[in-house]
């Protein structure tokens, strides 16, 4: 069976207590997590690793954090554009914690 493609979008682990591991240890997907799954040296590789998986992704877990970041919110905005048919529409694919 094929696992579905989770990207874990937000604050770094550092900052929020390793919150992307709880959902790896979920099973039965499969995880990018952009801190390890993209070349973070420098914004021209990072975007398009980044967006790519955005786009090849089923869900969208995102932890914008207490202190979020824009690329949190472009995640987001890039993920519902590729997800829904119109402005407004809402996605059941998209989980913000």
């Amino acid at each position: 069976m094929k696992k579905p493609k989770v990207y874990l979008a937000g604050q770094a682990n550092m900052y929020e207590n390793d919150w992307k591991e709880d959902f790896k240890k979920l099973g039965g997907f499969k995880c990018y997590d952009w801190e390890f799954h993209s070349d973070q040296s420098s914004p021209d590789a990072f975007y398009p690793d980044d967006l790519r998986a955005v786009k090849d992704a089923e869900i969208l877990v995102a932890n914008p954090g207490v202190a979020p970041s824009e690329a949190t919110w472009i995640e987001i905005g890039y993920f519902l554009a590729n997800n829904t048919e119109k402005p407004g529409d809402t996605c059941e694919k998209l989980i913000i914690i």
